[in-house]
């Protein structure tokens, strides 16, 4: 039989074979190695994104810590307004359980006497101011009369009595 010279012989091809699937062995890595690479690519992305994420957690908590050191300073302001606050409601409280001890119908008899006395006040008052309005119109009155009298007086003594009636 004759053989080609570019064909093995089953001796050749089968340590071609094995040294085939040594070399693949060997260097025929590049799937796992695109699968690896690719599974670092998504872990960098998720890592930049962790990174981001923690990053914004940090500057949150920052301005919680801010704020939380701002209200600890308005914290005693707060407490001083609501120990004022309990301190006004407890008054109160007293001024209501008091009012009742009280006895209204004095209290009302008491404005009653007083509004009483100011209006007493106030007639005596304009009975004073009538008096002397009174007083005022008839010396007013007098005075208007005898200035009548004396210009009658005058113009009878001008113009002769039978012209002044």
């Amino acid at each position: 039989m004759q053989s080609f010279p570019f064909v093995a012989s089953t001796d050749e091809q089968s340590s071609l074979k094995g040294v085939s699937q040594v070399y693949v062995r060997l260097f025929g890595h590049h799937a796992v190695l695109q699968s690896e690479f690719s599974q670092m690519r998504q872990l960098d992305l998720a890592t930049e994104s962790g990174e981001q994420a923690c990053k914004s957690v940090v500057e949150g908590l920052d301005r919680c810590t801010e704020k939380v050191a701002s209200c600890d300073k308005e914290l005693g302001l707060l407490k001083d307004i609501n120990h004022a606050l309990l301190a006004s409601k407890q008054m109160c409280d007293i001024i209501i359980r008091d009012s009742g001890k009280h006895n209204k119908q004095k209290y009302l008899a008491e404005q009653r006497q007083h509004r009483d006395k100011e209006w007493e006040t106030f007639s005596a008052d304009i009975a004073i101011r009538k008096a002397e309005v009174e007083e005022k119109y008839s010396s007013d009155c007098e005075l208007v009369n005898k200035q009548y009298e004396e210009a009658g007086q005058k113009l009878a003594a001008l113009y002769g009595s039978d012209m002044v009636d």
